[in-house]
């Protein structure tokens, strides 16, 4: 059974990534400004990403995390051991309308993220312990405007429960230890 609980240290991760995006996890262990090209600071976070603890801690970050920072973060989402299909499901529904009309062109780099969650979805890489829903507004004329369409399989209700609503008044200061 999947626990909904987040810890401290969980809490300050999340805090940190709603507050500042990246901005404050650009620092090695000591505090120290991370040096080095766009690479290395890019590698420091998807590493922090890879630190996450639970299922519910990826689904509250994917819920929280600014589309405009690009796709590589969700792909670091998608593909940890602890992602859950639903987690993975609403990922997907979020950046499907990239597939749409004059979008496609602008935004290439959420094609593998799609194509990365159906094949892994298809293999069976998720449990699924958080239901999701896809939008309601995504008709079947909706979908017949995605390039490719959505496969069936993605179409359909991921089994579970329902995470509960993360309260965004649990964002503040919290200490960096449990």
């Amino acid at each position: 059974m999947i626990d909904f609980n987040l810890t401290r240290r969980q809490l300050k991760r999340l805090s940190d990534a709603y507050d500042y995006g990246y901005d404050d996890l650009l620092e090695d262990a000591d505090g120290a400004p991370i040096q080095g090209n766009g690479k290395a600071i890019e590698e420091r976070c998807l590493q922090w990403i890879r630190e996450m603890e639970s299922a519910y801690e990826l689904d509250v970050f994917a819920d929280l995390y600014n589309w405009d920072d690009g796709a590589e973060p969700l792909l670091e989402i998608i593909r940890h051991p602890l992602c859950d299909l639903g987690t993975a499901a609403k990922i997907y529904w979020l950046a499907a309308g990239n597939r749409e009309g004059e979008y496609r062109k602008y935004h290439k780099e959420f094609y593998e993220l799609l194509d990365e969650i159906e094949q892994r979805v298809k293999d069976g890489r998720y449990t699924s312990e958080m239901r999701y829903e896809r939008d309601n507004w995504r008709s079947e004329e909706s979908l017949n405007r995605l390039k490719p369409r959505p496969p069936e399989f993605m179409c359909a209700t991921t089994p579970g429960v329902y995470p509960p609503e993360f309260d965004i008044n649990l964002i503040g200061e919290y200490p960096d230890e449990e």
